[in-house]
């Protein structure tokens, strides 16, 4: 069966995040392929490779029915498309060779047609004295009657148009990021937000799995709140991810994360949307230790644009006072 790859850079992740390289060596001996033969020294170029290699051997549909046999809750981006079915036509027997005709003797054969010939036409002499006398004549009783003449069957009729079939609703949460890929110093469409020259914040990628709460990597962000501005609504530390493309999340009913943090930030906030102040906000309680934590993405007011998602934030605000602590935020995804 024919398959095509989705979004690759979600199911790159999807490899790298859901998958230790143990999984991925147990994911190709089930494919038998050779994980030692792929190209690369880390799991994210052996999870490439392992991509590229069944996309050129047309195994897509090999792969994604193992990735939904090992993790069977998860979206895996790989569609597969039924294959055109040949039309089987049956062909009418040929003609018989003169090696296939059926043999017999020449005599006997002249015979049996005497035989034959005979016998038809006595079955004909036999019909025709049988017939009444004006069996040859018409009779105008058994000619057919012209019948009513029926309405002509209306060939202009509009034919009813094929209802288009609704996209179907995701049935697994999607990540937005893991950030398995993700290397020090951070891409630019990731970066610091503040209000107050006296806030401070750094934005770096720890592979620690003290703070790892899935895969490989987390995102760790250490800031700083001084309360110098009088205004509060200033004085917040918080970082910005602009997606690019924009996403489309109106499928969604949450927006999640798992964030570890102290008894030091009590609150996050949580915040989508499609530019400002076209935006969604949720502030969530934060208890210590490492938690998920989810915020409704479908709500009664919508002011973001939930079809063409282009950033979300997290800000830590300054009403618990002035201080410096770090969190730790992994699994970004969205859940139906």
């Amino acid at each position: 069966m024919k398959a095509r790859i989705e979004d690759r850079g979600a199911l790159l992740q999807l490899l790298t995040e859901y998958f230790s390289e143990e999984d991925l060596k147990t994911l190709c001996f089930e494919l038998d392929i050779d994980y030692d033969a792929l190209e690369g020294g880390s799991k994210t170029s052996k999870a490439r490779e392992l991509v590229a290699y069944c996309e050129n051997r047309d195994r897509l549909a090999d792969l994604a029915t193992a990735l939904r046999k090992a993790r069977p809750t998860l979206q895996v981006p790989i569609a597969l498309e039924a294959t055109e079915t040949a039309a089987v036509v049956a062909s009418a027997p040929s003609p018989l060779t003169a090696t296939e005709r059926p043999r017999g003797n020449s005599a006997t054969k002249v015979a049996l047609f005497g035989i034959a010939g005979t016998a038809i036409a006595a079955l004909a002499l036999f019909v025709v004295l049988s017939l009444p006398p004006d069996a040859g004549e018409p009779n105008p009783t058994a000619m057919p009657q012209p019948s009513a003449e029926l309405p002509a069957a209306a060939t202009d009729a509009a034919t009813p148009e094929a209802e288009s079939t609704p996209e179907q609703a995701p049935t697994a949460a999607t990540v937005v990021e893991g950030f398995e890929s993700w290397t020090n110093p951070l891409p630019t469409n990731m970066f610091f937000v503040d209000q107050d020259a006296g806030n401070d914040g750094q934005l770096s990628v720890t592979d620690d799995p003290a703070h790892v709460a899935k895969g490989g990597r987390a995102l760790e962000f250490t800031y700083t709140i001084a309360n110098a501005d009088p205004d509060p609504t200033k004085n917040y530390a918080g970082f910005e991810h602009v997606l690019s493309p924009a996403q489309d999340w109106s499928a969604y009913s949450q927006f999640c994360a798992t964030v570890e943090a102290d008894a030091a930030t009590p609150v996050i906030t949580f915040q989508f949307g499609s530019g400002y102040p076209e935006a969604d906000y949720s502030i969530v309680d934060l208890q210590p230790g490492r938690h998920d934590y989810c915020v409704p993405v479908r709500r009664e007011t919508n002011y973001a644009n939930l079809s063409a998602i282009t950033s979300y934030w997290f800000y830590i605000d300054g009403t618990s006072g002035q201080r410096q602590a770090t969190i730790y935020i992994d699994d970004i995804r969205l859940v139906p």
